[in-house]
């Protein structure tokens, strides 16, 4: 069984994917429409072993821990590129809609230097949370957050 300070730890866990994954995850099967059963797959891992944590023979608490955690930094940068992609999708879609619009004229140029800044800054993150995934995945997660 686990210590109260596993118990804090488990908490942690399940408040990290309750608050900052699961609402994503939820936007991005019901609203988007995307296809996110691999999200899923993480989801069941991660509850798998927090579940185990609570087992009467269990010895090893802190290691299914450490892998829950591991599965939910995994979900977490999973659910961050697939809205990587989503953004990508959708400015791409909406740069081909408008490609023979002046988008200049509105707002008295500010529109588009807006747009233009903001795309820019997009891209450049997603660039570096990709450059990032392999070389420090804290990193690459920061990058994915500030998209």
């Amino acid at each position: 069984m686990p210590t109260p300070k596993q118990i804090e730890e488990i908490s942690r866990i399940q408040k990290a994917y309750v608050e900052k994954v699961a609402p994503l995850v939820e936007d991005l099967e019901h609203v988007q429409g995307y296809d996110v059963s691999p999200l899923h797959n993480e989801v069941r891992a991660i509850m798998g072993h927090l579940s185990r944590c609570y087992e009467e023979k269990r010895r090893s608490v802190s290691e299914e821990i450490r892998k829950a955690l591991g599965h939910l930094d995994r979900l977490t940068l999973d659910t961050y590129k697939v809205y990587a992609l989503y953004f990508t999708e959708i400015e791409s879609d909406y740069e081909e809609t408008y490609k023979w619009v002046d988008l200049s004229m509105i707002d008295n140029h500010g529109f588009y230097e807006t747009y233009f800044k903001l795309s820019c800054q997009g891209k450049k993150y997603r660039l570096e949370a990709r450059k990032q995934e392999s070389v420090n995945k804290k990193d690459a997660l920061l990058a994915y957050e500030k998209m």
